[in-house]
């Protein structure tokens, strides 16, 4: 097969049949989605764990005389679980069998990311999986193989635009593309709200519209007698900065940390959103030890009626419907803006996310097999059953179109009206830095050993630098498309 090869910064034209998923476009290319329908448990307990659940990976097994490939798939998402095993079990039972392929498909926990990274780093990684952070830094380790590779990609990839394909490439070469768009919100327990007095006229639940309201009726939840707390902070949670955090902030301020009208970093936007957080601190209304709170352990607190609110996405509908059923009255709202003067102003932070990459390992096995197993998860049947129950907004329309039945999930409207007022950041480049990470500052600032002021200092010097380094030695990519980027692009007045 012919491969095709990205530029970062212009690529060629793929052909636009079937093109789908709707990307609104601000100015140049490199903006956001918009749909419009509706994430430590001991090395040696889980260097064990790891061996007996990879230990056949490069197996094949016979059955009927016909050879039976064994290809692995790890996920974390928990929200699909229960429906993409079921599918799975589907598949292998039938076309499976007939093209010689056994799909086994693993959904780990909070402990994913350690996970993953030992299983590389010992040589055991899954054929596939959702990988944890920067696609470049797994790239550069050799981990993984561009699906370009792949035989029979050509059709399959003509689905996607240009664009799209350009933000799953790495140096020109395509390893990904995404499944879905999640929306963020915040989910809030109803009957805490009307136990603790915050309703409107009318008597029903009133969710907060703004932070330091977000932060008051935290504070008016918790009972701490009766074990009740205002709201859940799962800092174990690899993804809590990112998800619980930074995505609701930037859609409460509509800034993003890299200032597009001046070219340069600019960390003040974390002044407020980190003050109101210290805030919850100091008025002790979150659930006890958020620091080794994990995100299944916060979640299933909130099904059972203890947490007040929580930051979620759209994935949660499915978890709070059946990994852990709610107990209680909840309902979603969009994340509260940082002010008054910002209600309704700004789009919601979204992702186009959840994408498979395939690992280099995978290498070893028949290419047309671990080809067909990619397009099984990312075919429209499998993305379109999932939308039906509720559990992914997916990212090709076509996938959404094609539904007969709508969710009817506690939620699942909610989120999908969050998703038509929401855009995902693009354009974004890998920048290598000198010194810690945001998450270990950001977690300085929590545990009180670093002030918001010189958090936000500090990770302008660590910014701008590897900002300004990059520049000079001429490494950073997609660099047009992200300085392209307008001033106020989360401003739905503007754009």
């Amino acid at each position: 097969m012919q491969k095709k090869h990205y530029a970062s910064a212009t690529p060629p034209i793929l052909s636009a049949r079937d093109r789908i998923g709707k990307v609104i476009k601000y100015g140049q290319k490199g903006y956001g989605i918009f749909m419009k329908k509706t994430r430590q448990i001991l090395c040696a307990a889980l260097a064990a764990m790891m061996t007996l659940s990879i230990a056949s990976c490069g197996t094949t097994e016979t059955s009927g005389g016909n050879k039976i490939e064994k290809i692995t798939v790890w996920s974390n998402a928990a929200g699909t679980k229960d429906v993409l095993e079921k599918l799975v079990q589907e598949y292998n039972e039938n076309e499976g069998k007939e093209k010689g392929i056994m799909i086994e498909y693993t959904v780990h926990g909070g402990d994913y990311a350690q996970t993953l990274d030992m299983a590389f780093a010992n040589d055991r990684a899954p054929d596939m999986m959702n990988i944890q952070g920067e696609r470049r830094n797994y790239v550069d380790k050799g981990y993984l193989m561009p699906i370009d590779d792949l035989p029979g990609m050509d059709e399959f990839l003509a689905k996607y635009d240009e664009e799209t394909l350009t933000r799953f490439a790495v140096d020109g070469r395509i390893y990904s593309v995404p499944t879905q768009v999640t929306a963020v919100g915040l989910i809030y327990n109803k009957d805490l709200f009307k136990k603790a007095g915050i309703v409107d006229e009318n008597g029903e639940a009133k969710p907060p519209r703004t932070w330091a309201e977000m932060v008051d009726a935290a504070k008016k939840i918790t009972d701490v007698p009766n074990k009740v707390y205002g709201i859940a902070l799962p800092m174990k949670w690899g993804g809590y900065w990112s998800w619980d955090f930074q995505k609701p902030m930037f859609s409460a301020t509509g800034k993003y940390t890299y200032d597009h009208a001046n070219d340069v970093y600019d960390y003040s936007l974390y002044k407020e959103p980190l003050e109101y957080l210290l805030q919850i601190k100091e008025d002790k209304s979150f659930y006890p030890g958020p620091e080794g709170l994990d995100n299944d352990p916060a979640r299933a607190q909130f099904a059972e009626g203890f947490v007040g609110m929580k930051f979620a996405a759209s994935w949660d509908v499915s978890v709070l419907t059946n990994q852990f059923p709610a107990k209680c009255d909840w309902g979603v709202a969009p994340v509260p803006a940082i002010n008054e003067e910002a209600i309704g102003k700004y789009y919601y932070e979204s992702a186009d996310e959840c994408a498979l990459d395939v690992s280099s390992k995978a290498r070893e096995k028949d290419p047309e097999k671990i080809s067909e197993v990619y397009r099984f998860f990312n075919s429209d049947e499998v993305l379109t059953r999932l939308y039906e129950e509720g559990c992914i907004i997916p990212y090709r329309s076509e996938c959404i179109t094609n539904a007969t039945k709508i969710s009817d999930a506690k939620g699942w409207v909610e989120f999908g009206e969050i998703a038509t007022k929401s855009k995902a950041v693009q354009g974004w480049v890998s920048l290598k830095l000198e010194g810690e990470s945001d998450k270990d500052a950001l977690n300085k600032v929590w545990y009180g050993t670093m002030t918001v002021d010189e958090f936000i200092a500090d990770r302008n010097k660590i910014w701008n630098d590897a900002y300004q380094k990059a520049l000079a030695e001429g490494t950073v990519e997609r660099l047009e498309e992200y300085k392209a980027l307008p001033a106020e692009l989360f401003n739905r007045e503007i754009h």
